[in-house]
């Protein structure tokens, strides 16, 4: 189990953290948010094998919450095509999601102009 602190207020497992707040982890380093650093004395492991709960890794949630996106919907869209911050964060039910998030994990996703 790894030791990390919370440097920034966030979502993770569902939980609320605050800056400061130490949080412990049986996974891989690599499924937990940029908002952690590993204490000191704690070495990184990452593990090859997929995260069992992919709710556990921040990315794959977000890209999940975009497949969920109805093209059909103009709430779920910008103006200029690109997905809506606040449809993503309603479907995840995370207020922390931001455009620059969306646009690493999907940067060429468009709505369908069908």
């Amino acid at each position: 189990m790894k030791k990390f602190t919370c440097i920034a207020d966030c979502t993770f497992e569902g939980r609320l953290f605050r800056a400061g707040e130490p949080m412990a982890w049986g996974g891989s380093t690599q499924d937990v948010p940029k908002h952690f650093r590993l204490n000191p004395g704690q070495k990184e492991s990452v593990s090859k094998e997929p995260a069992s709960d992919p709710g556990a890794n921040r990315k794959e949630a977000i890209l999940k919450a975009l497949q969920q996106l109805d093209h059909g919907n103009d709430e779920h869209w910008n103006q200029n095509g690109s997905p809506g911050v606040k449809a993503v964060e309603a479907i995840m039910n995370d207020k922390s999601v931001t455009a620059k998030d969306i646009a690493e994990i999907a940067p060429e996703l468009k709505r369908n102009a069908e």
